[in-house]
């Protein structure tokens, strides 16, 4: 965050927050964490890489909390412009193929 708002250096920024992404353990941080280079990816302007981050996310994240998954979903659909259909295609690609409300 205080490398894109404050230094206002967005490569730096990306480059932070896929080294926070991929930190040991990382399974164990907050959703947004580490959502970060997608959410980076979408200020650079690049929506693609963006949306393919969070699809990927979607399907593969380990993550059950009905809430982060519908966060997921949610950014898809209302930051990333992709539709509900291909987020509930998304979903059922995921384990189990449970779709929170």
């Amino acid at each position: 965050f205080l490398a894109a708002h404050r230094v206002h250096d967005m490569n730096w920024a990306l480059s932070l927050a896929y080294k926070l992404a991929k930190l040991p353990n990382s399974d164990k941080m907050p959703q947004w964490a580490r959502q970060m280079p997608a959410f980076i990816l979408s200020e650079k302007g690049d929506e693609a890489a963006a949306r393919d981050l969070m699809k990927n996310m979607l399907v593969t994240d380990k993550t059950t909390d009905p809430a982060e998954i519908n966060m997921m979903k949610t950014t898809l659909i209302e930051r990333l412009g992709v539709s509900p259909q291909e987020v509930e295609a998304l979903m059922r690609m995921r384990g189990g193929g449970a779709t929170p409300k």
